[in-house]
């Protein structure tokens, strides 16, 4: 991504970046302590503690510091295909934090940080977007997606989903389709079946142990289903990741 990686600490008097002609980049910061005021494209947006924004390669943009700021800057030239709003509020949790302070690591140990950089901002993107559209999503189909998450090695069935969620298992079943296009069962499996994957490259578990920590009692089941969705039964995946 030809990425550019800033962190600014404690700016002690507010110092106006002026730069009003179209940016060749994009820019992405995280606002750690204090606020950013930024004009973009003639529209004025504060950046709180808290807040994300990102700015798109070819928009406008003037930046005033206030004082006492903390705050992360990438600035790449790659287009990072992600639909993210210009000003995400409160979108720094736990996790980006995680990432952003592995970016500082970088930065420090590394002479050739550019590379590991470019790799550690595809993460810190990903997790962005999946945060943002988490908080756009229906409560109903995040508390339907947590929970079988959070429970795929157990018998899961539509009513028992649909009683943790506390709706009609018809209801949550009509919602999901809609929002999603895909039935709860039908997640339930993919979830499973993705998580066996992720096992499957591990190269720990056997394969029968597999099936079961995933919620499969039945190793034939579990491995026709495997090969529904991978086009590859659990052996031939796991031959085939063997380097």
């Amino acid at each position: 991504m030809n990425t550019f990686f800033f962190r600014h600490n404690n700016i002690t008097s507010p110092t106006p970046t002026i730069n009003c002609a179209p940016i060749a980049y994009y820019d992405l910061t995280f606002v750690l302590k204090g606020c950013l005021k930024y004009t973009i494209n003639n529209e004025v947006i504060n950046v709180n503690a808290g807040d994300c924004i990102f700015i798109k390669s070819g928009s406008s943009r003037y930046r005033e510091k206030g004082e006492s700021n903390e705050y992360i800057s990438f600035n790449f030239y790659d287009d990072p295909n992600v639909n993210l709003p210009v000003h995400m509020p409160e979108i720094i949790s736990r996790d980006i934090k995680l990432m952003l302070n592995v970016c500082d690591e970088i930065y420090l140990k590394y002479h050739d940080w550019f590379s590991k950089i470019d790799k550690a901002l595809e993460l810190v993107i990903k997790l962005l977007a999946d945060k943002f559209h988490a908080l756009e999503e229906n409560p109903i189909i995040v508390k339907i997606k947590r929970y079988i998450r959070n429970n795929l090695k157990s018998k899961l069935t539509l009513s028992e989903i649909a009683r943790h969620v506390g709706y009609s298992p018809n209801h949550c079943d009509t919602i999901f389709k809609k929002e999603t296009g895909d039935s709860i069962i039908n997640y339930l499996i993919s979830e499973r079946v993705s998580e066996a994957k992720r096992l499957l490259d591990e190269g720990v578990l056997s394969l029968r142990n597999i099936a079961e920590g995933v919620g499969f009692e039945d190793y034939n089941y579990f491995s026709r289903t495997f090969k529904k969705f991978t086009g590859k039964t659990p052996t031939e995946y796991k031959s085939s990741n063997i380097i």
